[in-house]
């Protein structure tokens, strides 16, 4: 199994496709803001779904406070469409039918030799100039927790400031 990218390297630049669209998108890392990256197994795993469910129900707070998110999975862009039509869900899912952005992050693996090529679940946040500052990947399919991680986390950012407080 390749190795994963670890806290404080240098994230590569990786190009996924839109699903809407099939064309190709370059995720780089901006100068400033974070950079939230979700590697899936696919639409079809409970766990990732779910995954992906909590990571869409706080995309706009974490833009908000200066994330682009990227969830990817090796799914094809006509599958990626199709699962955002029937879910409504107002998530940035990107196809990586060809296992380059896994593989580039060392989350890639085949499950078995006539199976599927997939990614191991995995969570990454890179820094403005690149620098990975969270590297979680799952040991199994189930053990990835993005809801709590960040529940967690925003409870923070939804709450009102100090000084938003005294002015009420």
């Amino acid at each position: 199994m390749p190795k994963p990218l670890a806290k404080g390297s240098i994230a590569p630049d990786i190009t996924v496709r839109q699903p809407e669209t099939g064309l190709e998108e370059s995720i780089g890392y901006p100068s400033s803001g974070f950079t939230l990256i979700l590697f899936l197994r696919g639409t079809w795993c409970l766990y990732c779904t779910e995954q992906l469910t909590a990571l869409a129900k706080h995309r706009v707070a974490l833009e908000n406070i200066g994330f682009r998110i990227a969830c990817i999975s090796p799914e094809s862009p006509k599958v990626l469409s199709a699962y955002l039509a029937k879910t409504k869900l107002n998530a940035p899912l990107y196809s990586d039918t060809n296992r380059s952005a896994a593989k580039a992050f060392g989350v890639h693996y085949w499950l078995r030799y006539d199976g599927y090529n997939l990614a191991h679940p995995a969570i990454f946040i890179m820094g403005p100039s690149g620098e990975t500052l969270v590297s979680y990947v799952s040991k199994t399919m189930s053990d990835l927790p993005v809801g709590h991680i960040l529940e967690t986390f925003l409870r923070f950012v939804d709450q009102p400031t100090m000084e938003t407080s005294d002015a009420e």
